[in-house]
């Protein structure tokens, strides 16, 4: 998989347990590049190491360097190895009982509670602003 890098490119990638070349263009994309190949060491890069506005910022031989040293290079096999191992961590991640799911149902019941506290306040404030702030409640809720 060839990848620009961006946050959401990395997670397919990484989810994927495929092999990545990397290819930032701009902004955070450098950094999310520095994660995966100097941190995690799953991917090649095409070593581009600045922003372009314009024009070709990666040569034809360095990305068919980087294909090849992905594919059969010397340490294609344990980048592999790490690359399937990371995606199997992060499928787990999102399976009932994995750690994304368990926060992202911690967030939700942290919201709940809040909105019930928010609606317990309100049965002490006076009769008009109940009735706006309920107002406010069903508008927010139609959208």
């Amino acid at each position: 998989m060839v990848t620009h890098c961006g946050w959401n490119s990395v997670l397919e990638g990484v989810t994927a347990g495929v092999p990545m070349v990397t290819w930032p263009l701009f902004a955070d994309q450098f950094y999310n590049e520095k994660l995966v190949t100097q941190v995690l060491k799953i991917v090649v890069s095409v070593g581009v190491e600045e922003m372009r506005i314009m024009g070709v910022s990666a040569k034809r031989e360095a990305i068919e360097k980087a294909l090849k040293e992905i594919m059969v290079g010397d340490g294609a096999e344990e980048m592999k190895k790490r690359d399937k191992s990371l995606g199997l961590m992060a499928r787990r991640a999102v399976e009932d009982g994995g750690s994304s799911c368990s926060d992202l149902n911690a967030l939700i019941k942290w919201i709940l509670i809040q909105r019930k506290k928010l609606k317990n306040n309100l049965l002490n404030k006076p009769l008009e602003m109940r009735l706006s702030l309920m107002k406010l409640f069903s508008v927010l809720r139609e959208q």
